[in-house]
């Protein structure tokens, strides 16, 4: 059985063992430095093995004393990183890749493992913290350090696992709290999806050779819906769950776990969400015990703005143990469960029960350091209109900081990221008393993010009992009770008058009034109802939404864009091309 070890991350020890620490790397230049950076002293030597860089990569591999070698690359991780391992000479190897950072504490962990004597193979955590969308942001563990010289290798194509197997003598594991931070989620979409049709490409090589393949058919299921491919997605997900053994231990393979719960994402994000909620419930009774899937029935009812169901399984997901390492595959972050336990009570009203949770998370995600000074630079940055470097700057360290959470919800905010926004604004309230207004702003944002408003109007009822003369309280809750529960309901009858020519003023006037409910442009306010019949597949009113976008911004190239995907989809072929000709030429 594996040892958990607990390092305290604060006495670095005089001396380790030699370690080796191997990379592969292909045009890594933006990543790399700052990689190789973090590990300090900790190597003995670097080996870095290139295989095809056509940027500065190996240039700054060198820069750093790396020993670099090339190897052909033939589509298969496990192959180029073994290759990478040939060349270590210390006593231990360590394996990072040039999205993975080392903070002070965590390499101080990580020789405090060294010295330990406790095992021959070490897990890290890998905390995917900085990922832009909250549900990626888990722990997994990964054997990052072992022994040399006893034969371990890697196998798989892809998500390549250590082969205990190959091991000339039976050897003992240990899971460590040495985190390892990844950054890969936060490079930018287009990065992320270049490197998962790459990833595709293995993933169909492996299913040719075992077509039948849990494992590789939920990998496939996985790029697909990276790519919103999300039929092809649920067919991979369909087909891992038709391949469900029968004995209970093996229903303990974590990709017949996980392929549950994406086939639950895939059927909600292609709009089949009574399909979703059905697979969910099979997940659940599959797994009735598991924290995990507790934790996310309660994002998915969040989802549907429905918190009264979602406290139901966050409280489920409270009695309940979160799983071993050695069997979960990954955890949630520290603290996820009472986030966003905090924020239903917040969307039930109950501001409270929901501070009283906020504080929890405090206790468990540890001491808060200062940062002032990102503050101060975050301030400056949002004035100048930078919100994304203010994300990028606040996301890793704003937590249990409410100034700091403000900061970070205003910049996502405005850059359209609601559910973001609403979760760190949520915390900031519940880490601190809420100031004017943002109970409304937050109630603005689940609307955005749902399009649905029972949270919404719970905020609205809690502003109105902190400030019986908070009038924009009071309009939030006229204008849901004048659209049928629905704010969206009510812009659509805005674009209706809009487009009426003895209604212009009226739709302009309640244009104007939502506008500042949503504390939005009112052109951004038509988009995003645009976006929204656009993902509801409403494409004749998306349609007549952004033509009208279009007469009052004439040189949008982004509405001109999507009013091209509408008329396409209504069969208007020759419309569509006009409308994405005069984007291209916008674009100059």
């Amino acid at each position: 059985m594996s040892k958990q070890l607990v390092f305290d991350g604060t006495t670095e020890p005089k001396t380790w063992p030699s370690v080796s620490l191997c990379m592969i790397v292909k045009n890594e230049a933006e990543t790399l430095a700052d990689c190789l950076r973090s590990v300090g002293d900790l190597p003995a030597e670097i080996i870095i093995v290139d295989t095809g860089s056509t940027d500065r990569t190996v240039e700054i591999a060198r820069e750093f004393g790396a020993r670099v070698e090339h190897f052909d690359w033939i589509d298969d991780f496990a192959a180029a990183r073994n290759e990478s391992f040939n060349y270590a000479t210390s006593d231990w190897i360590f394996w990072m890749d040039a999205d993975d950072r080392l903070s002070p504490d965590n390499l101080i962990r990580l020789k405090q493992t060294l010295v330990s004597g406790q095992a021959d193979v070490y897990a890290c955590p890998i905390d995917s913290n900085t990922a832009q969308h909250l549900q990626a942001r888990a722990t997994a563990y990964h054997f990052r350090l072992f022994r040399n010289h006893l034969g371990l290798r890697f196998k798989y194509p892809l998500h390549e696992d250590m082969d205990f197997a190959a091991a000339i003598r039976p050897v003992t594991t240990a899971y460590t709290n040495a985190v390892i931070t990844h950054v890969g989620y936060g490079l930018g979409d287009d990065v992320f999806k270049a490197k998962t049709k790459r990833n595709l490409q293995i993933v169909q090589k492996a299913l040719a050779r075992r077509p039948n393949s849990i494992r590789w058919l939920y990998y496939q299921g996985v790029s697909l819906s990276i790519l919103h491919d999300y039929a092809g997605a649920i067919k991979a997900f369909e087909s891992v769950l038709a391949r469900a053994p029968a004995e209970q231990a093996e229903l303990n393979d974590i990709h017949l776990y996980y392929g549950h719960l994406a086939l639950v994402y895939a059927y909600h994000r292609s709009k089949q969400e009574d399909t979703a909620e059905q697979a969910l419930h099979n997940a659940l009774q599959r797994y009735p015990q598991r924290h995990h899937l507790a934790v996310a029935a309660g994002m998915f009812y969040l989802d549907r703005d429905d918190p009264h169901t979602a406290l139901t399984w966050l409280e489920k997901a409270a009695s309940l143990p979160p799983e071993p390492v050695t069997e979960s595959g990954q955890r949630w972050l520290p603290g996820t469960q009472q986030e966003y336990t905090g924020l239903t009570r917040l969307l039930l009203g109950k501001l409270k029960s929901a501070q009283a949770e906020y504080q929890a998370m405090a206790q468990i995600t540890g001491p808060i350091t200062e940062i002032s000074s990102p503050i101060r630079q975050a301030e400056k940055l949002l004035a100048a209109g930078e919100e994304r470097q203010v994300i990028d700057q606040l996301l890793p360290v704003a937590e249990g900081h409410p100034d700091a959470l403000r900061l970070l919800a205003r910049a996502e905010y405005r850059q359209q990221q609601w559910h973001e926004a609403a979760i760190h604004l949520a915390q900031a309230i519940g880490s601190s008393e809420p100031r004017p207004g943002e109970l409304i702003t937050l109630a603005a944002a689940w609307i955005l993010k749902t399009g649905q408003t029972n949270g919404a109007m719970n905020l609205g009822r809690l502003a109105l009992s902190q400030n019986s003369q908070d009038q924009a309280a009071r309009k939030l809750l006229e204008i849901i009770e004048q659209s049928s529960k629905n704010p969206w309901f009510l812009l659509g009858n805005v674009v209706t008058n809009l487009l009426n020519g003895q209604q212009v003023a009226a739709g302009q006037a309640q244009l104007k009034q939502l506008s500042v409910l949503f504390n939005l442009p009112p052109d951004e306010l038509l988009r995003q109802h645009g976006l929204r019949q656009v993902n509801q597949k409403a494409w004749g009113r998306a349609v007549e939404t952004f033509a009208l976008l279009i007469d009052r911004r004439p040189t949008d190239t982004a509405a001109y864009k999507s009013l091209a995907v509408a008329l396409h989809k209504l069969g208007n072929k020759a419309e569509a091309e006009a409308a994405w000709q005069l984007a291209q030429q916008l674009e100059g």
